[in-house]
């Protein structure tokens, strides 16, 4: 049985491994954009449960959207999903295909 990651209070939560749900979520986010250049909530989603946290995009892309603004980091809609880059010069840091715009 996969072990949640999520609660509606990050401080009483703990993952599998005993670190805050919030910092799973946040861990991971950073790995799929040091890897990416991006993430959204449905890879985390997936990078998440294909490593046995039980997790839903709702619940995920809430604390995503708490740790983006602690963090400073860019918080962009491209017109279906929300994108996270780590970067704040947009342009350099999320693919143009992610941004609902092309170079053309």
């Amino acid at each position: 049985m996969p072990a949640p990651f999520y609660s509606d209070d990050p401080s009483a939560s703990q993952s599998r491994i005993g670190m805050p749900d919030w910092l799973v979520v946040k861990m991971a986010a950073l790995r799929l954009m040091s890897v990416h250049g991006t993430t959204t909530a449905k890879e985390l989603e997936f990078y998440l449960q294909s490593r046995g946290y039980n997790g839903y995009q709702q619940n995920i892309e809430a604390l995503l959207d708490c740790i983006a603004a602690g963090e400073g980091w860019t918080l962009l809609f491209n017109g279906r999903q929300k994108v996270y880059c780590l970067g704040i010069d947009v342009e350099d840091s999320c693919p143009c295909y992610l941004l609902g715009f092309s170079d053309n």
